[in-house]
């Protein structure tokens, strides 16, 4: 499934700038914009991610399925 990103910037609380959501990182604070993820119909979950500040990438991955309430990496369903 292909999140869209009012869906992504909602679950994310985060904002649209140039077709992705800037939002906060695992672990950082909500005025935080410190990652970036955007749709993308290449990967298997929909969506790519970068850090702004270094937060690794599996971490950011893992945080952004967990808050559109996707299964973690390696668990069985829907993806």
């Amino acid at each position: 499934m292909l999140p869209s990103l009012a869906q992504l910037a909602a679950a994310l609380d985060g904002q649209i700038h140039n077709g992705r959501v800037l939002c906060p990182g695992p672990g950082h604070s909500r005025k935080d914009r410190s990652l970036s993820v955007r749709p993308s119909t290449g990967t298997a979950d929909g969506f790519v991610v970068h850090s702004f500040s270094g937060d690794d990438w599996r971490d950011c991955k893992a945080y952004v399925r967990e808050r559109l309430g996707l299964p973690a990496f390696g668990k069985r369903g829907r993806s």
